[in-house]
């Protein structure tokens, strides 16, 4: 859909769905919304507000009170698209925490007044519905939980799916470096998607992959000596600076790169053999 077509739909309500695995936040969805804010602004609306939901502030430890706290956040949101000019953008992250389903609460098994917030939500929804100025996002790993109620208002439901291995790898890679960068780890070259995957097409990989026969030929010249001894404390020293020193800086960074290439094609699979049971869209 594009934003033409998006902003004819304005009143909808907006579900992004996603596996249990995978974490959508407020942050990293901001820039969608900043997305829809400047294509909507641009078209029709001379002015923008982005409004993001914290859910669990939503929750009081007075008895009845949370459904209160519901009303008096739309209450704020209404007063802002009563500016027909203004184009409002609401985000409710892990909307789950708001909207959990009714049918436990009413089994006794959650407290009364989660019905009170999830039917305050609903009205509110409802009241925001036939406005045009406005857009409501919300984000949920656990759908499965949310009140089916809330499901059927969401005219968009859109499954967010594991990223690729591609992008696996550059998440891992800048994570690694910021640990570099920070002193936490040892300084390591950490290579591009591109030239990890020109080494992970390479043959001589396999053999940068196993240092145990360095470590062997290294040991083999060392004096032996008792285990307690100080020249075999020295010897161990000594073996350990082998172990590492012995390959070279471009060595480390194609072992780094395949073994960040090969994880990132774990993390893909294993997640898709638990997860594809519970995709719907």
């Amino acid at each position: 859909m594009d934003h033409q077509e998006l902003v004819r739909h304005l009143s909808v309500g907006h579900l992004l769905k996603n596996c249990p695995y995978v974490y959508l936040t407020g942050t990293s969805l901001h820039p969608i919304s900043v997305l829809l804010i400047k294509n909507s602004s641009s078209n029709s609306y001379p002015h923008s507000r982005l409004l993001e939901i914290n859910s669990h502030s939503l929750f009081s430890r007075w008895f009845s009170e949370s459904g209160k706290l519901v009303q008096r956040l739309f209450s704020t949101v209404t007063d802002m698209v009563e500016e027909e000019d203004t184009f409002v953008v609401v985000l409710i992250d892990e909307v789950e925490s708001l909207t959990s389903a009714r049918a436990g609460a009413m089994a006794g098994t959650e407290p009364s007044d989660a019905l009170r917030v999830v039917n305050a939500l609903l009205t509110q929804l409802d009241k925001l519905k036939h406005r045009k100025n406005v857009l409501v996002m919300s984000t949920s790993n656990l759908a499965k939980a949310i009140d089916t109620a809330f499901v059927d208002r969401a005219d968009i439901i859109q499954y967010v799916d594991l990223p690729p291995r591609e992008a696996i790898y550059e998440i891992m890679r800048t994570c690694l470096s910021e640990l570099i960068t920070k002193g936490i780890i040892a300084d390591v070259d950490v290579p591009s998607l591109a030239q990890a995957q020109l080494y992970e097409r390479t043959a001589e990989f396999s053999s940068v992959l196993d240092h145990q026969p360095a470590r062997s030929t290294a040991a083999a010249h060392l004096p032996v000596s008792s285990p307690n001894s100080q020249p075999h404390h020295e010897a161990q020293q000594q073996l350990l600076r082998l172990g590492v020193s012995g390959i070279d800086s471009r060595e480390r960074s194609k072992t780094v790169a395949l073994r960040l290439l090969t994880l990132s094609q774990k993390c893909r699979v294993s997640q898709n053999l638990l997860n594809n049971s519970g995709i719907f869209i």
